[in-house]
């Protein structure tokens, strides 16, 4: 089932991303799979209460986040307005 949730988090995104990915990898999600494939679990920086965000790995928002029905569902529901 797809799922969103708002986090708190004084990390940057860079750091939680990193922070993320070791909560994959504790689910059992390995690297190297499939890219567009079924996931144990996947967890995603989609928005930034700081705005805009990019570096090597990461870019927030994601440039097709506004095309994507499973992320604007949930996002809309976190965030109406």
């Amino acid at each position: 089932a797809n799922g969103a949730a708002l986090v708190a988090s004084e990390l940057m995104p860079k750091e939680l991303l990193a922070e993320l990915k070791q909560i994959e990898h504790r689910f059992g999600r390995r690297s190297g799979g499939q890219r567009w494939g079924s996931r144990v679990l996947d967890l995603d920086i989609v928005l930034w209460s700081g705005g805009a965000w990019s570096s090597r790995g990461l870019t927030v928002p994601h440039a097709a986040f506004r095309t994507r029905d499973f992320v604007l569902g949930p996002a809309t529901a976190l965030a109406p307005s």
